[in-house]
């Protein structure tokens, strides 16, 4: 069966092109249940690599989001995304929530707002914007720079305290402090001192009133200066107040568990957050106050829950025109390798390492955009590269998914105790999609969704290990692996993981493909082996041939054939429950699960378990052996070839087969 079609629901899946019917598996999930609007807009914007000078002297990562800081030094790269200002202008609603996982560089793109329709940014404009995208409909009057005061506010990087009710006190620090920022700014262009208008309308004991106070003042000033007719005025332009908030979230979230939401819920903080998007719906309605929101963060909760009167923001993350707003698409990757590599050999190697490591991303639910990469790893890989330094691709410092949503997660009810595709109630499934554990499957975006790459599947492994407390079992099996070739330590900790976890109603239907793609992400642990699914080979009869698995280290060459009777396909006596027939087959040993016959439902399978595979498999699993490509694995390496047959979900039966084709002893039970 191909792993890109899945059974029904679910399906079996790898990284970037597969799904998922198991805890471990890369997934490919049915998408029911996830929430999103719908906007029609009209194409995504585009990016290209601009540089000001000869050559790269850095990439802008991790704290690099000051846009104005950026593009003064002219040898950083800057991928321009300046297009989609325009895209922004278009978009009626007065409050725009973007939301993409963390260091995808979402605060930069809030930079980048700021200094285009910031006013005291409007005599730097040709410093800039010039020979970016956004010139064009500048110099087209299709779209005016300068004609907003900006009111910022980070809610990222506060302080956080055990009690929610203590850390309120941060939080109302932190925004009169942006209150008293947005005066630094602009006092000039007010016409008054920064003393005066802190005086007059910052009252440190309420933030929220402050907040309102400051506002509501700027429209007062902007209305007369509309109604004085002085086109001379700093302000006679400005059209109002544009709103960015960044990371709005970042607080709630170390408050928030979606399972236990109650100490949250009844805090000061949360009354204080709920109180503070009130006010800036309030602000919208004045005709020179609040024109427009732009709201960053990773989840929707805080505004769709918490604050639920703030009706007026609208979740524009996975429409086609945002999909690539952040995130380095691979042109932009290719285009910054030419820059910095020496040859096409060197691209093409850097090029595959962090399309395995940070490719996958699909941020549109109804079209077939391009996927991008993980910004903050893909910049950080880059910069090794430009320096000759070395980083572990696949341990990226600090742009993995979030480990503590991770873990909350991998505890749900809905990853857990009932079948995946069924589930109407998806809240896990959204909460990792936003978290970029999950991703719109590329093919088919409206139906599935997939594990975007090997970063994120060996955390998703770790976590599910960790949560069935074994890790430490497996971990040691894999160590193991590459000095002896022995694979059914491994397995024995595979089968006591599906026994574990395979507790939803469809546990007995996982195919083969699902099984190999599971095991698949507890190797991808060890960067010394190198696993890869679905192998092609040529038969020596010349036909082609797919080798479920291959595991190669510097020593052995593993292959293997992986297949799986489920439990009703086998006859386990008179009839009973699925879980009595499990329990039947959990007490077989190896001689009399090699006896049990096929039963009758089970039309292309006859005879015993032990006469099919010698009729069926046998040449199978011999003519992969047999093939040029393994031959060639071979010739530095030792052979190791393996049958792995699951029955039931209930055993493992693993059976050796030499170079020759034969088979070596008898099959064992990985138990």
């Amino acid at each position: 069966m191909s792993a890109r079609r899945a059974l029904s629901s679910l399906g079996s899946f790898r990284p970037h092109s597969s799904s998922v019917n198991h805890p471990l598996t890369p997934l490919r999930i049915y998408r029911r249940g996830i929430a999103t609007t719908s906007l029609g807009l009209g194409q995504m914007g585009k990016s290209t690599l601009r540089i000001e000078a000869n050559k790269i002297s850095a990439f802008p990562r991790g704290s690099k989001s000051n846009f104005a800081k950026l593009r003064a030094d002219k040898g950083f790269a800057y991928f321009d995304r300046t297009s989609y200002l325009t895209v922004l202008h278009s978009v009626p609603e007065e409050a725009v929530l973007f939301l993409r996982p963390r260091r995808f560089g979402k605060s930069l793109t809030l930079s980048m707002i700021e200094h285009f329709h910031g006013i005291e940014h409007h005599e730097r404009y040709k410093e800039l914007f010039t020979n970016l995208d956004i010139d064009i409909p500048v110099n087209q009057n299709a779209i005016v720079p300068g004609e907003y005061l900006i009111l910022k506010f980070n809610f990222a990087g506060l302080r956080h305290s055990q009690d929610p009710n203590a850390a309120a006190e941060g939080l109302s620090a932190n925004i009169l402090w942006s209150l008293q920022e947005f005066y630094r700014a602009y006092d000039t262009y007010l016409g008054a001192s920064l003393q005066d208008l802190i005086v007059e309308n910052i009252n440190y004991s309420s933030a929220i009133s402050s907040f309102r106070n400051v506002v509501t003042h700027a429209n007062y000033k902007l209305q007369a200066v509309r109604r004085a007719r002085d086109p001379k005025h700093p302000l006679a332009k400005v059209k109002g107040i544009y709103l960015l908030a960044d990371d709005y979230d970042a607080f709630n979230n170390e408050y928030m568990n979606p399972r236990d939401s109650e100490r949250w819920d009844i805090s000061l903080a949360e009354s204080l957050i709920e109180d503070f998007w009130a006010t800036v719906k309030g602000m919208t309605v004045l005709p020179y106050g609040i024109q427009k929101c732009f709201i960053t963060g990773i989840f929707p909760l805080s505004l769709a829950n918490n604050t639920s009167s703030f009706n007026i923001a609208v979740n524009l993350s996975f429409k086609n025109n945002f999909a690539g707003l952040c995130g380095l698409t691979r042109a932009d990757i290719e285009d910054a390798l030419q820059t910095i590599c020496p040859s096409k050999k060197s691209v093409s190697t850097h090029l595959e390492q962090l399309t395995r490591y940070a490719h996958g991303y699909h941020f549109c639910r109804y079209s077939k955009t391009e996927p991008v990469f993980n910004t903050d790893t893909s910049l950080e890989y880059l910069q090794a590269v430009l320096t000759g330094e070395e980083l572990d691709i696949a341990n990226p410092p600090d742009s993995k998914v979030s480990q503590r949503f991770l873990n909350i997660c991998a505890s749900s009810p809905d990853l857990k105790s009932r079948a995946l595709g069924k589930i109407e109630d998806s809240t896990s499934r959204t909460l990792l999609l936003y978290l970029g554990a999950f991703t719109f499957d590329k093919e088919e975006p409206a139906h599935f969704l997939t594990i975007p790459n090997q970063i994120v599947a060996k955390q998703f492994g770790v976590t599910i290990l960790c949560r069935c407390k074994l890790l430490g079992t497996i971990q040691n099996a894999i160590r193991f692996l590459p000095l002896c070739g022995d694979i059914i330590a491994l397995l024995k900790g595979y089968q006591a993981l599906i026994a574990e976890c395979d507790i939803r109603e469809s546990r007995f239907a996982m195919t083969e493909a699902h099984h190999r793609d599971s095991f698949h992400i507890a190797i991808l642990q060890n960067p010394g082996l190198d696993p890869q699914v679905d192998y092609e080979v040529t038969k020596p009869n010349g036909t082609p041939g797919l080798v479920n698995l291959i595991i190669t280290s510097s020593r052995y060459c593993i292959i293997t054939v992986w297949k799986s009777i489920p439990i009703d396909f086998v006859d386990l006596g008179p009839a009973g429950t699925l879980e009595q027939k499990a329990h039947c087959l959990s007490t077989l040993d190896v001689q009399a699960v090699l006896k049990l016959k096929f039963s009758k439902c089970k039309k292309y399978k006859k005879g015993t378990i032990q006469s099919w595979i010698k009729k069926e498999v046998t040449a199978q699993l011999k003519s992969y052996i047999k093939s040029a490509e393994v031959q060639e694995l071979v010739q530095d390496r030792l052979l190791q070839a393996y049958l792995i047959l699951i029955i039931g979900s209930r055993k493992i039966l693993v059976w050796e087969m030499d170079i020759g084709g034969k088979w070596i002893d008898h099959p064992v039970l990985a138990e």
